[in-house]
């Protein structure tokens, strides 16, 4: 008959996020701990999810942003239970390949499955690899996956960028894995280098390293807020001071503010 003293339960924060691969997915577990992020890869099924169990928002990683094209956000407008749809595009590991010219980009610590993946993805041609780290541990960790595959690599070692290059021309390897950041020429001034000969440009290239493509200072230039039914005042103004509490005006060298990117 008396009232309990006990502290109300609180619901963890719920998110539904879609998109074609797990960037967001990673980030949110990441850095979101008290929240629930449910994945799905179509948008009917982050329509059946939301319509199971209601959630904060419905995520959505769409290419189409960044292209300037059609995006999904015409699809989100008559959410179950009101849900709004938050809509971006945060480019992951696919992207970073594409942008440095490299067949594939892993992210350390690397999984044995993965190194595997992308050497089979190359064919069954590859029989020399070229490991290049200037972290020993490093170098002896992937020989050793190396070995246990099975396949018979011959495996040739640099432990910094000039001596890739030189290996490069010299024993024309059938495939790099390139560790990005090193002392003196890095991973990047290898790739660089590497274009500009004819004799070795074609070697494919398998980046590692521990820089996150995602955590660049700049991942999406646009975010856009959808809701059906629209938003009313007091929903604007819970936007616009969580956009002020998390977000400066850039400055540039000379201490004048730099326009920040685009908010739809």
């Amino acid at each position: 008959t008396r009232r309990s003293k006990a502290p109300p339960p609180k619901p963890l924060p719920r998110f539904v996020v879609l998109e074609p691969g797990d960037v967001l997915l990673r980030l949110l577990s990441r850095y979101l701990g008290g929240a629930q992020v449910v994945p799905v890869k179509s948008f009917e099924q982050a329509v059946e999810e939301l319509r199971r169990s209601p959630a904060q928002a419905l995520i959505i990683n769409d290419p189409a942003v960044e292209r300037g094209e059609p995006s999904l956000s015409r699809r989100a407008t008559n959410l179950p239970y009101g849900t709004p749809a938050i809509v971006c595009w945060v480019p992951g590991e696919d992207e970073a390949a594409t942008q440095l010219g490299v067949v594939r980009y892993l992210l350390k610590p690397t999984s044995r499955d993965a190194l595997y993946s992308a050497l089979t993805e190359l064919g069954s041609g590859i029989r020399t690899v070229l490991l290049v780290d200037d972290d020993p541990e490093a170098l002896q960790l992937f020989g050793r996956m190396l070995a246990s595959a099975g396949q018979s690599y011959r495996v040739l070692r640099a432990s910094s960028g000039q001596r890739a290059l030189n290996l490069l021309r010299m024993r024309k390897p059938d495939v790099m894995l390139l560790d990005l950041v090193m002392p003196g020429m890095d991973g990047y001034t290898v790739l660089q280098e590497k274009r500009l000969d004819p004799a070795i440009q074609a070697i494919p290239v398998i980046a590692i390293s521990a820089v996150d493509p995602v955590r660049e200072s700049v991942i999406t230039n646009s975010l856009t807020l959808v809701r059906g039914g629209g938003l009313t005042m007091r929903d604007l103004l819970a936007c616009l001071s969580a956009w002020s509490d998390g977000a400066t005006p850039e400055r540039g060298a000379s201490g004048q503010e730099r326009p920040g990117n685009r908010a739809g």
